[in-house]
């Protein structure tokens, strides 16, 4: 038995040999050779742009400074250590608070868990008797149904 393999056709190429010689696998890019606008290019001056980043920080300098100028510093730094110190007394206080608060929560938790499992126990205990009581009139009215018929057992 024979297999039939098939060769790989080569494509053909319908172009001058100037133009096939040009895009053959041997030949370099004849623009990266002779490029007719690098003369052109080098003539004309680009213009730098400034560094963004620098132009920020300038920015931020002016701003600054600006601030800085029209804010009285002797008064402030004094009205500041009052009332930084009346901050911290007041954040203190509050951390107590928040301490006592989280205590009461949590011994409110504690006793609300476990009278909650005392209270579904009774409830629970309440609940089942009350069926039974239920079931029990129930079953009584259909002996007394079946009775009346005759069909008793």
């Amino acid at each position: 038995m024979r297999c039939n393999v098939e060769k790989p056709q080569i494509a053909t190429v319908y172009a001058l040999s100037s133009t096939v010689e040009l895009c053959s696998a041997n030949q370099s890019d004849p623009w990266l050779l002779k490029d007719p606008w690098t003369q052109a290019a080098r003539s004309v001056q680009v213009a730098q742009t400034p560094n963004v980043s620098t132009q920020l920080q300038e920015i931020e300098e002016r701003v600054e400074q600006s601030i800085l100028q029209r804010l009285p510093v002797e008064r402030m730094e004094d009205e500041n250590d009052a009332r930084i110190q009346a901050l911290e007394q007041q954040m203190q206080h509050l951390a107590s608070r928040q301490q006592s608060l989280e205590g009461v929560v949590t011994a409110q938790a504690t006793y609300c868990s476990g009278a909650r499992t005392s209270d579904s126990g009774r409830f629970a205990d309440a609940q089942r008797s009350q069926m039974e009581t239920l079931f029990e009139s129930q079953m009584i009215r259909l002996e007394a149904i079946l009775a009346k018929k005759g069909r008793f057992e």
